[in-house]
């Protein structure tokens, strides 16, 4: 139902403005004159409204855009009665034409017109009211002169020929102007309430309507004529609106609003003042509290207001503070207290209150307004002041120096113990110099005037009474009630002054030896001056070698470290960038990254340096950087030189790193090529060697099988020259297959879908792997990018992969499956062979691709090494990991934007 209310309460507006247009329109048709003079006395009694709502309000204004629209109305409104009873048909003024209400209408509109676009001026600057009235004045006698009396305004309608061009062109002007009004009242919007602003632009637009339409009529009476008019009475409807109903309603919003802004701005400083804030009813119920309050007492505003706030002061206290500001009068409506207040942890602390009293007209308390501060921290300032006092006061009165006090008017204020033995009486109350010195006026040696300015005085004094030297430090004491008052401490220092002639007597000599000496140091100075710029020069030489020397180690591509006491204490960016950041250990102890079969030799060799066995050492390690994987991919090959040097007075070890994975690699791809090549000599020397002789083994059995093939009894003789032939024949065999893998083939390169050699070399392993007992899966993506492959090749590395995942599972219980999976991630096509059988160790990973290794009774152990050498041909890589099946995992990675190497 809520939603609702806004639209019916607007279909209510709008079925009456229906309703009243309509029956402005029937009265148009019963009597035009009618219609009219309701129209235009509508338009005046709104401006006038306006004008008195703007001109009462004049004093309370800050806006005077208002005040100016509402003193501009008043003539429009005597512009538009005037143009009321001159229009054709009233009779006011015979003799006259349609065309003399036409001209009263253009003048009442340019008058408009003009003060909208005044108007802005006055948004932020005061009104001179006297000197606008002038104006309009002046103004209105102009127009109606030049209409009434000197005829000089242009005609704007002729009869039986319609509006003139100079109507027309003033109504366009007068639109323009209208408009120009819009924009400038739009640009300040920020001085206006939104919904003032929009009442506000509404009624200048339809007055440019209003304008638009009176361009078209041919006589008094035409529609056109009407449908302005009617625009006219809503332009005049929302400018009521907007200034005399808002006006009336909501004055906060139209002639009050920067005085709302500013009321909002104040209670913005109240609310983030740090002061404690807050209005309370007599009996203590708060009625108001700012933020400061609540974060005070650590509760929110409504569980504040409305509770009395006694219950934050200790019992014992509440009765003296009721008391407090129960005794303000009108008189006396203001006083200052402390108290204490219990704090939200349950500790005490104090707070200093300011509160007035707010009295109605018969002078009674209606309320009382408080400010508060927190003086917890003050109150033990003055405790700690108090016993400050007491301290510094049992230290004067032990003094052996003579203390005393005297004020202004030169009488004694204080004495301590020791000052009264001096005089032998306490001579508080007596004249300064009458009581110390026995002198009957101020001492000629008196600094009392010095003192009183600030100033602290040492002298030392002769005193007269009993003939002995004292040195006398007079200090200022500053009163509260702006008075100074003078300490003098007098100490006796006339043995000291024995002593001061004899050390005189002895300087003299002194200087004497001085100055036989200045010569000497004279000449020791310079050399020393020398020295030190010696040294400077020296510091500033070690100090550019440094930063040298820091520099290229810094941006070394060697790693540099210092380990010391079992810690990286420095590494510098090249071993943070292969290490990490700074670690609690250092690299050579952290064995857990170390490959195992280098972890024996860096754990002996950091101990040899430890123990002082050795102070150099080189060796090369594998290891697996933070954060990495522990397949071959990851490892790291590094070339480490330790020397046990001195760092910070402390014993240490200077690492040296070198990352020598490449030349590793290199070196064991070298070592396969060597031993490849090597194999295929000896395979070539052992086909040349073998294949002649076999040769002629088969064509000797040829002939013998021949001549004894009609023999009696050969039966079996041919069965023995059978197996020989076919163990010729698999020796031709094993020969040509250690052929092939000395001179392998040369890839044949197509654009190759790679899902295609996958299939056949799943389709020809499938039989065989279904008698074993072994399930195939495979996820095969679909959409893979041709590349560059041989598919022969490609098959005969995967056959090969499923052949060694199916022999690794030969003789397991457990379920036996091959998954098979293709896929593309970065431009490179992968393809994965993963069993259930038991893996691959992790030491024997970097082995399995080298020649002639194998694990298996009876393989030869070239499978793998000749299906790695494949894809590496195709620029790719084969590398052996962790299965989630629990066994080995065989990833293939092929570029699809690349050729073969």
């Amino acid at each position: 139902m809520g939603q609702q209310e806004p639209f019916s309460r607007y279909g209510r507006i709008v079925l009456s403005w229906v309703l009243i247009l309509l029956g402005l329109y029937l009265t148009s048709h019963f009597g035009y004159l009618l219609f009219h003079g309701i129209a235009e006395i509508f338009g005046v009694v709104v401006a006038c409204g306006i004008f008195m709502v703007a001109w009462n309000s004049r004093r309370f204004l800050d806006n005077h855009y208002l005040l100016f629209v509402g003193i501009a109305y008043l003539f429009i409104a005597l512009l538009d009665l005037i143009h009321t009873f001159a229009y054709t048909g009233m009779g006011v003024f015979p003799g006259h034409t349609t065309n003399l209400p036409t001209q009263l209408w253009i003048a009442a509109r340019y008058t408009e017109s003009v003060s909208f676009v005044l108007a802005p001026l006055f948004v932020r600057r005061k009104l001179n009211t006297g000197f606008v009235f002038a104006g309009y004045i002046t103004a209105t006698i102009l127009l109606l002169c030049s209409v009434f009396v000197w005829n000089v305004f242009p005609d704007c309608f002729i009869e039986g020929t319609g509006l003139t061009p100079f109507k027309k062109f003033s109504e366009y002007v007068i639109a323009v102007i209208l408009l120009i009004s819009t924009g400038l009242l739009i640009q300040r919007r920020e001085a206006f309430d939104r919904q003032v602003l929009h009442l506000l632009v509404g009624s200048l637009l339809l007055t440019v309507l209003s304008e638009l339409f009176f361009t078209f009529y041919v006589h008094a009476y035409g529609l056109s004529n009407l449908i302005g008019h009617f625009f006219k009475i809503i332009s005049f409807y929302l400018m009521y609106r907007a200034i005399i109903q808002t006006g009336l309603v909501r004055p906060y919003d139209l002639l009050f609003r920067n005085l709302k802004e500013s009321e909002d701005r104040y209670r913005m400083v109240v609310e983030d003042i740090p002061a404690l804030i807050c209005r309370f009813l007599p009996d203590g119920t708060l009625t108001y509290v700012n933020t400061s309050y609540c974060s005070y007492f650590n509760k929110r505003r409504e569980d504040l207001i409305g509770h009395n706030f006694f219950r934050f002061i200790p019992e014992q206290d509440q009765e003296s503070v009721r008391n407090q500001f129960m005794s303000l009068t009108k008189e006396t409506p203001m006083i200052t207290y402390e108290h204490q207040v219990i704090a939200p942890d349950g500790t005490t602390r104090w707070q200093r209150w300011t509160d007035r009293a707010i009295f109605d007209d018969q002078g009674g308390v209606v309320e009382y307004q408080s400010l508060g501060t927190d003086i917890t921290e003050h109150k033990k300032a003055e405790e700690a002041l108090r016993e400050s006092e007491e301290k510094y006061r049992s230290m004067v009165e032990a003094m052996k120096a003579g203390v005393y006090i005297c004020s202004p008017d030169f009488r004694l204020a204080f004495m301590n113990p020791a000052m009264i033995r001096r005089i032998g009486r306490d001579a508080v109350g007596e004249p300064c110099h009458k009581a110390i010195y026995e002198l009957d006026d101020r001492c000629p040696w008196c600094v009392h005037e010095r003192v009183q300015e600030g100033e602290q005085v040492e002298t030392v004094t002769l005193n007269p009474k009993d003939n002995r030297h004292y040195l006398v430090s007079h200090l200022p004491i500053f009163h509260p009630d702006g008075s100074v008052s003078k300490m003098t401490i007098s100490r006796d220092i006339t043995e000291l002054k024995h002593v001061e002639e004899e050390l005189r007597k002895a300087r003299d000599e002194l200087e004497q030896r001085v100055l036989e000496r200045t010569s000497e140091l004279a000449e020791a100075n310079k050399q020393l001056a020398l020295e030190i710029e010696e040294h400077r020069r020296t510091v500033e030489t070690l100090r550019r070698s440094e930063k040298r020397f820091r520099d290229l180690v810094e941006n070394s591509l060697t790693c540099v470290s210092i380990v010391q006491d079992g810690h990286v204490v420095y590494q510098n960016p090249e071993h943070q960038k292969l290490f990490g950041a700074l670690t609690d250990s250092p690299i050579l102890v952290d064995l857990e990254r170390i490959h195992p079969d280098d972890a024996e030799k860096v754990n002996e060799s950091y101990q040899k340096m430890l123990s002082g066995e050795m102070l150099t050492a080189d060796i090369d390690f594998r290891f697996y950087p933070p954060g990495k994987k522990n397949v071959r991919a990851d490892l790291k090959w590094v070339y480490c030189r330790t020397s046990v040097i001195e760092y910070r007075g402390k014993p240490a070890l200077l690492v040296t790193l070198m990352d020598v994975t490449k030349a590793k690699e290199l070196e064991r791809l070298l070592y396969i090529e060597d031993k490849m090549r090597s194999l295929g000599h000896v395979a070539a020397g052992i086909a040349h060697e073998i294949r002649n002789p076999l040769s002629g083994i088969n064509v000797y059995l040829s002939t013998l099988q021949r001549n004894y093939e009609h023999a009696q009894g050969l039966e079996k003789t041919r069965e023995i020259f059978d197996k020989i032939q076919s163990a010729s024949e698999k020796i031709e065999s094993i020969i040509r297959r250690v052929m092939d893998f000395s001179r392998p083939s040369e890839p044949r390169f197509t654009m190759t879908n790679m899902s295609l050699p996958i299939k056949e070399a799943i389709d020809l392993a499938s039989v065989t792997l279904r008698k074993s007992g072994i399930a195939i899966e495979k996820i095969l993506a679909e959409d893979l990018p041709p590349c560059r492959a041989d598919p022969r090749l490609i098959e005969q590395v995967i056959l090969n992969l499923i052949t060694n995942a199916a022999e690794a599972m030969e003789g397991m219980d457990k379920v036996k499956k091959i998954e098979i999976t293709s896929s593309l991630k970065k431009r490179r096509l992968l393809v994965t062979v993963s069993d259930s059988g038991p893996g691959v160790p992790l030491n024997l990973r970097e082995q399995i691709f080298d020649p002639f290794y194998t694990t298996k009774n009876g393989s030869t152990g070239l499978g793998l090494s000749l299906s790695h050498r494949i894809i590496r041909d195709h620029g790719g890589s084969l590398r052996v990991g962790a299965s989630v099946l629990g066994g080995a995992k065989f990833i293939i990675e092929i570029p699809v934007d690349e050729g073969a190497n």
